[in-house]
C-alpha cells in the first residue's frame, strides 16, 4: 500500500516534515504439495478422500493462500481447504494457485479407481493397509473370507 506519514515536533517549535511510503507486497516464489500424486478409490458407493497441504514459499509472502481447483470436476471434488474425493473412475489434475496475482500454481495428478471389493482395493496398493488377523497376526494379504483388522477397523471379509 501507500501512505504519507507526518511528523511535527511536540517542542514548540513547530517544525513539521513529511514522507510518501510505498510498501510491495512479497509474492509467493513456489508452492509445495504435501504429495506429487494421489490414488483414490472408489468402494460400495464411498469415495475416499485424502487432504493436500500447500506450504506458500517465501515464508514472508504477503498473501499465503491458494485457490484450490481440478482439471476435472466429474472425476474430482476439491473443497477450499483441499480435501479431494474421487466422484468417478478416471484421472484429473489438482492444482493450487497462489492468491497474489504472482502466476505460481502448482499440480497433483489424481487417480481415482473403481473396485467391487475391499479385498481388491487391497491387492491393488497392500502398502496402504496393514491388516491383522483376528488373533493379531500382521498378514501381507487377504486369502480367505473372514474378521480382519484393517487399518484399526474391525472388517468382516467375504471372499
Amino acid at each position: 500500500g501507500e501512505a504519507t506519514v507526518y511528523a511535527t515536533t511536540a517542542d514548540g517549535t513547530t517544525l513539521t516534515d513529511s514522507c510518501y511510503v510505498t510498501v510491495l507486497p512479497v509474492y509467493v516464489t513456489d508452492i509445495l504439495l504435501s504429495a506429487d500424486s494421489l490414488h483414490l478409490t472408489i468402494h460400495e458407493g464411498v469415495s475416499e478422500s485424502a487432504t493436500l497441504i500447500a506450504t506458500v514459499l517465501p515464508d514472508n509472502a504477503t498473501f499465503r493462500t491458494v485457490e484450490w481447483s481440478t482439471s476435472d470436476s466429474t472425476v474430482l471434488l476439491v473443497t477450499p481447504e483441499g480435501r479431494v474425493t474421487g466422484l468417478q473412475p478416471g484421472t484429473a489434475k489438482v492444482f493450487a494457485t497462489a492468491t497474489d496475482d504472482s502466476g505460481i500454481q502448482v499440480s497433483c495428478p489424481v487417480t481415482v479407481e473403481l473396485f467391487n471389493s475391499l479385498s481388491e482395493v487391497i491387492a491393488a496398493d497392500p502398502d496402504r493397509f496393514v491388516i491383522y488377523d483376528i488373533l493379531g497376526r500382521r498378514l501381507s494379504s487377504i486369502t480367505a473370507s473372514g474378521l480382519y483388522i484393517i487399518n484399526g477397523k474391525m472388517t468382516y471379509i467375504l471372499r
